[in-house]
């Protein structure tokens, strides 16, 4: 199967410390993968350098068999990822679909594609409150509300940041089920983070990293 994210030995500073240290990582197309480790370990700093977010100190990063510069980040990060956030990154005072929409000011689509969003709405429950303010949801509706507006442009891969750290036992479950149709029926590859064991049972991949560097004895 077919690389789409590989990092070559890719270190990230701040000043003096190291965040990041000589990181080497292959993912394949269509697999879940889950970074964990304890607070501090560098696993934000590693997924922000996977979505474009932040550039790496040093190494390379190939996408897609591509080999990524900083001339080349936003245009990748905005039509190929779909990042999903603990705390949903929602904007109170528009609805839900017009929060779904918000990629496409972005990207070079004109129009956004309303069957797509429309068919997304249903699977992930939330067709019905489309028109709501988001600052009216619950936090397991505007989660999924932060899931559909990820896939609006459907990405090639998908970055979670503690996708599950807010929500109570059933929405976690209900992320669960549909990270498995993501990947199983979208065919997206997806990368969580994660203190949660939650996907440990769906995922192709576990890394543990440990003071920046991928701790192999785990």
């Amino acid at each position: 199967m077919n690389n789409i994210v590989k990092l070559n030995n890719i270190s990230k500073y701040y000043g003096d410390f190291c965040a990041l240290d000589n990181i080497n990582l292959e993912v394949n197309s269509e697999d879940i993968l889950l970074i964990k480790g304890k607070s501090g370990s560098g696993k934000t700093t590693l997924l922000n350098i996977l979505g474009f977010l932040d550039e790496p100190t040093s190494g390379g990063y190939l996408f897609e068999n591509e080999l990524i510069n900083k001339n080349n980040y936003s245009i990748i990060r905005n039509e190929k990822i779909g990042f999903i956030f603990q705390n949903y990154n929602l904007i109170k005072g528009l609805s839900c679909l017009e929060n779904i929409k918000l990629p496409y000011l972005y990207s070079k689509s004109i129009n956004s594609n309303n069957d797509f969003i429309i068919e997304l709405s249903k699977k992930l429950d939330i067709y019905n409150i489309l028109d709501k303010d988001v600052k009216n949801l619950s936090g397991g509706e505007q989660q999924r509300v932060s899931i559909c507006r990820a896939l609006s442009l459907k990405p090639k891969l998908i970055l979670a940041d503690e996708p599950t750290g807010n929500l109570d036992p059933i929405n976690k479950n209900k992320i669960k089920d549909i990270f498995k149709y993501i990947n199983n029926e979208l065919k997206i590859t997806i990368i969580v983070v994660t203190h949660d064991d939650l996907f440990d049972d769906i995922a192709d991949k576990i890394i543990y990293l440990k003071e920046g560097i991928i701790d192999e004895n785990t």
